[in-house]
């Protein structure tokens, strides 16, 4: 895996994003300090919202104001932060699912214009499950050509809603971030560009399970760099940025098998297939003494917690791990897979928008 190239790509798209969504807030009244005269503020109506001279659904009045309740406790280049990275990652993530056939191919081009899919379908009248306003929204932008952005906005966030894998893996999306998808997304060099092209991630980098953990730790190294410049205590918001590394995974195999690994042969003296698989066990010269021996009983009771688990590359591995020991004593698949999410794994991290989106790619991988 290029890891250069990668982490181009992340940190050009991670600077891409906030300027797109700084511009885009600016277009929904707020100035560059977060303040809104009060003449761009959204009415609600009877029926749904008025604002600028224009008529919405109900729901934009209620996303607004949650965008605006946001900003006044957060700050606006907090808001900028989190709009960003959550669209960066539902964008990769379907990105991914797409290139391991785990869905439709929403986000590619339909045409030379750089129309998405899901846009072209629904012109064809093929349209996600969503809200019954927001669908006749919707049908009322396809019949203007010149509104393809509003219309992939909608589409794509309506999308992401139905779709229990995103859900599963990240959780929803706040409402304000609906509104932040930036009005230059598909524009030529801008972030769906850079995302459909594999000038910057190959065919075989994306059914890595290791890719989504690789772009999250890039994505915030401009972050980590601008937590380290500062003197003094690091803000809460700071510590994953100040905290969080990738490790590589020759040395997570490492660890893993001579952890967990060898804890099962020294429990199975006579067990060699799997030994042999595990390249980076180190070879004991002595046997461990009763007093040293790490006794189980039964495979679910053999536990691994990471206590800073970030995206869960180490519990990966271990799932991996876990899953071989399971089939060599001859669990069923289904079975297996159950017992190590029911009884073997914890992962525990303070940022939610790392924790267990790798983990939960790589099971989706696997079944």
């Amino acid at each position: 895996m290029d890891t250069n190239r990668i982490k181009r790509f992340a940190t050009e798209a991670r600077n891409i994003l906030k300027a797109g969504i700084a511009a885009k807030i600016t277009t929904l009244g707020f100035n560059k300090k977060g303040n809104v005269a009060e003449e761009h503020r959204p009415q609600l109506m009877q029926g749904g919202t008025l604002w600028n001279g224009q008529f919405y659904t109900e729901g934009f009045y209620h996303q607004w104001m949650s965008l605006y309740n946001r900003i006044q406790q957060k700050g606006i280049n907090e808001v900028y932060e989190e709009a960003a990275y959550t669209w960066f990652n539902r964008l990769c993530a379907i990105r991914i699912l797409q290139k391991n056939n785990l869905c439709s191919p929403v986000l590619q081009y339909a045409d030379a214009a750089r129309t998405p899919i899901i846009v072209d379908e629904a012109r064809q009248g093929h349209l996600p499950q969503m809200k019954e306003d927001i669908r006749q929204r919707i049908v009322e932008l396809l019949d203007d050509d010149t509104k393809v952005t509003e219309q992939f906005a909608l589409l794509i966030t309506a999308w992401c809603h139905d779709n229990p894998i995103l859900n599963q893996c990240f959780g929803s999306m706040a409402d304000y971030t609906e509104l932040l998808l930036p009005n230059d997304i598909l524009a030529k060099g801008k972030f769906m560009d850079m995302l459909n092209h594999t000038e910057f991630i190959t065919d075989e980098e994306f059914q890595s399970p290791e890719l989504i953990g690789w772009l999250y730790q890039f994505y915030i190294s401009e972050r980590k760099d601008e937590v380290f410049a500062k003197k003094g205590k690091f803000e809460a918001d700071e510590i994953p940025a100040a905290t969080q590394i990738f490790t590589p995974n020759w040395i997570v195999k490492y660890m893993v098998q001579n952890t967990v690994g060898r804890i099962y042969l020294d429990n199975n003296p006579y067990e060699t297939t799997l030994q042999k698989k595990w390249r980076y066990l180190v070879n004991q010269t002595e046997k461990p003494t009763p007093e040293n021996l790490l006794k189980y009983n039964e495979l679910t009771d053999l536990k691994v917690a990471d206590l800073a688990c970030g995206s869960g590359h180490i519990l990966n591995e271990c799932f991996d791990l876990f899953y071989d020991l399971y089939i060599a004593e001859g669990y069923g698949r289904g079975e297996a897979i159950e017992n190590i999410f029911r009884h073997n794994l914890t992962g525990i991290d303070l940022d939610n928008r790392a924790k267990g989106g790798f983990y939960q790619f790589h099971f989706l991988f696997l079944a």
